[in-house]
């Protein structure tokens, strides 16, 4: 099975970026892309990559840090649904582990689910620390699926 390539638009939508970052990456090879048909398109593997390097890591904080405080200061609300929700879930959990779950939860983003609306889901891997960090923005009852998933690989015995 071959590994699955994104077009740019996904990997902006994904990130929540617009999709002039996302060519930068590419033009200053931090995100590794191939043309296929004058459009560039990029593994989900190098997606990964680029979002566990350290650089990387730095600088998103810094824009994600600042979506999350215009979202408190009531700044950056999206969508016509009354209610809006951002939650942030931080994982420590074998990689694989973290793989397996930021795929599932781009799986969800990436379906036709009505409750998606404007929802947006941010994602970083901290390596150092072995730490994923997980952001959603959206209506209660999808976040409510995006963080059910995250609930799944809750590992603490009880």
């Amino acid at each position: 099975m071959s590994e699955e390539l994104l077009s740019v638009e996904q990997v902006a939508q994904m990130m929540d970026m617009h999709t002039r970052t996302i060519r930068r990456y590419i033009k200053e090879g931090k995100l590794v892309a191939a043309k296929f048909g004058g459009q560039w398109r990029v593994k989900r593997s190098d997606l990964k990559n680029l979002m566990s390097d350290s650089e990387f890591l730095e600088e998103s904080e810094t824009i994600w840090t600042s979506n999350v405080e215009n979202f408190l200061q009531g700044k950056s609300t999206k969508g016509d649904h009354p209610l809006q929700i951002c939650s942030i879930a931080d994982c420590y959990l074998e990689k694989n582990k973290i793989n397996q779950l930021s795929q599932q939860l781009l799986k969800l983003m990436n379906s036709a689910d009505e409750d998606r609306a404007y929802a947006k889901f941010q994602y970083m891997y901290d390596e150092k620390r072995n730490k994923a960090r997980f952001i959603l923005w959206g209506n209660p009852k999808f976040v409510q699926k995006l963080i059910a998933e995250i609930s799944k690989y809750d590992e603490v015995k009880k």
